[in-house]
């Protein structure tokens, strides 16, 4: 009688009666208590360091504010905008009063000095600088890295506002040098009446001007730092509290630090007490719980999981009368467990049977296309030879090549199971092929050599069929234009994948590529239709030694982390 009735109780009663006999409300009571006391503490320790960094960055701002008016200022003035010969003087009357601002500089389009309000070598380039490469073409006002100014030759930050001519093209820069050592000197004063440190940083948290410097290295989280306190490590591995106010824009930040140890002393004595008693409280309430519940409800649950982990790997033998003195959910668990089990079985079972079908019929389907686009080509071939115009059997061939291209996928669709499972290509499979075709297809240019080397990666038939094509469109254009001055060459098509980010390279040792604005370019601006397509970019380089097509891509996503 005494087994039935313990085979009769549920887990929630059972469980009841050691909770009952524990202090867990209490606990909880006083966590809420502590946590409630320490959050209000926190939140006006909080205040106090935002308030003060707040107060530093509104005393800072100026230099910023006037380099921005400033710079609006000169940008609407036909000497700045055209760099007359009274460029300069228009400049040198905008930084007039303009307390902070070292200098003003203007440049062309090229990043060459076209005036300047201190002495300058007009025409020096700047454009290897990294404020003017970051600049560069962007919208609105760019804040640079600490650096010594070209041509002041003082350590500043260069505020850049890039210019636009009225039809939106790039017009070069006009930028604006904020003197660091009057900006270091206010915030070495400011910092002696508190007790924490005070630096400039950008908006990824690293340190623009720190005093002492090389304190501390990078600092995480300024957006969260700007409303709630945040913590970090200095050089000398000491932990320091912090918050952030914005200096200018969302480009520079006031950070004000101060160490942990003084920030919530008393507050973080008492919480760690609270937390003590709390933890002392909860130890004993799960010893008590865990006596109680490891014979009644722990073996069970191991037992399950045992179980599952079984389930898990595929073996679906089933163990019910192993659960008949469990307690009835456990029972009821198992039984459920069991069923799940076998439904999954049979399912499995019925989903190989179907994916066996599918992949015949996907496999099928690729094979069909394939032979269809294959009579398309031999149809095109026999249209061909009945023409008697060159141009019209050039293009008649041209298409030729692109639909033996997009054959060729679907041959390999078909021929590699396991990607045409996966709905990908092997790219130097694909490249490999595609060159024996063009190679063929122009045979008649015996001096000429083509070389094809490529990574074993694969690419989505997304796209593989624009990569496809563009390399058609290359090297067709290789073949009839690279070497019409000589006797033959090397083509070379070169194919890698690192980090996700493809690159293919198409050159020639030739003539070199002529662009001519009176001659149809349906090849360029098809292959910029394909990089368009990938989303990437088509770069095209030439010379009297060769030309070089590159197209730089990154690769589907979805695909590249199912390869890692």
């Amino acid at each position: 009688m005494e087994r039935v009735g313990i085979r009769g109780g549920t887990i929630r009663s059972r469980l009841l009666l050691v909770v009952l006999s524990a202090l867990l409300p209490t606990a909880i009571l006083s966590a809420i208590q502590g946590a409630t006391a320490f959050e209000n503490a926190r939140r006006l320790v909080t205040d106090r360091l935002r308030a003060n960094a707040s107060a530093l960055a509104e005393s800072e701002r100026d230099p910023f504010i006037i380099a921005r008016h400033a710079l609006s200022f000169a940008a609407e003035q036909k000497a700045v905008r055209e760099y007359t010969p009274d460029c300069s003087a228009v400049l040198a009357t905008a930084l007039r009063g303009a307390e902070g601002l070292i200098n003003f500089l203007r440049t062309d389009s090229e990043g060459k000095a076209q005036c300047s309000v201190l002495p300058f070598d007009r025409g020096r380039d700047m454009s290897r600088d990294q404020w003017w490469i970051e600049s560069r073409g962007k919208p609105g006002l760019v804040v640079s890295t600490p650096q010594i100014g070209s041509i002041s030759k003082q350590p500043v930050l260069i505020m850049v506002r890039p210019l636009f001519k009225p039809d939106g093209s790039f017009d070069g820069t006009l930028s604006a040098g904020i003197g660091l050592k009057r900006l270091s000197l206010s915030l070495q004063n400011k910092q002696k009446g508190h007790l924490g440190r005070v630096f400039v940083v950008n908006r990824k948290g690293d340190p623009v001007l720190q005093i002492p410097s090389n304190t501390f290295t990078a600092i995480p989280d300024v957006a969260l730092a700007q409303s709630e306190m945040r913590e970090t490590r200095a050089s000398d591995d000491s932990t320091w509290t912090y918050v952030a106010a914005p200096l200018f824009g969302d480009d520079l930040y006031v950070i004000y630090a101060e160490p942990n140890g003084s920030v919530m002393a008393t507050q973080v004595a008492q919480m760690r007490f609270a937390i003590g008693l709390q933890l002392l409280t909860l130890l004993l309430t799960s010893l008590a719980i865990w006596l109680g519940a490891h014979w009644l409800i722990l073996r069970w649950m191991h037992r399950l999981q045992g179980l599952t982990t079984r389930f898990a790997s595929g073996d679906f033998t089933g163990e019910r009368h192993a659960y008949a003195a469990a307690p009835k959910e456990v029972t009821e668990l198992a039984d459920r467990m069991h069923d799940m089990a076998e439904e999954i079985d049979r399912h499995q079972k019925q989903l190989q049977a179907a994916l066996t079908i599918e992949t015949a019929l996907t496999r099928e389907v690729h094979h069909r296309v394939k032979n269809n686009l294959q009579i398309v080509t031999s149809l095109l071939t026999l249209q061909s030879e009945r023409l008697s115009d060159p141009l019209a059997r050039d293009v008649v061939g041209q298409a030729k090549a692109r639909i033996a291209a997009l054959a060729l996928i679907h041959r390999l669709l078909y021929e590699e199971q396991r990607g045409g499972e996966k709905g990908t290509i092997n790219v130097c499979h694909l490249l490999t092929e595609l060159c024996a075709q063009l190679r063929s297809a122009n045979r008649d240019r015996t001096g000429i050599a083509l070389e094809c080397e490529s990574s074993d990666s694969a690419l989505s038939v997304d796209q593989a069929v624009p990569v496809a094509l563009f390399t058609v469109e290359a090297l067709t254009n290789a073949f009839r234009h690279a070497f019409v001055s000589g006797p033959g060459g090397t083509i070379h098509v070169g194919y890698s994948d690192q980090n996700g980010v493809a690159v293919l390279r198409i050159s020639d040792n030739g003539s070199g590529f002529i662009a001519d604005a009176a001659r149809p370019q349906m090849g360029l601006d098809l292959m910029e239709a394909f990089a368009t397509q990938l989303s990437g970019e088509m770069e095209v380089a030439s010379s009297p030694a060769g030309a070089v097509l590159t197209l730089t891509f990154a690769v589907a996503e979805a695909l590249h982390d199912a390869e890692d």
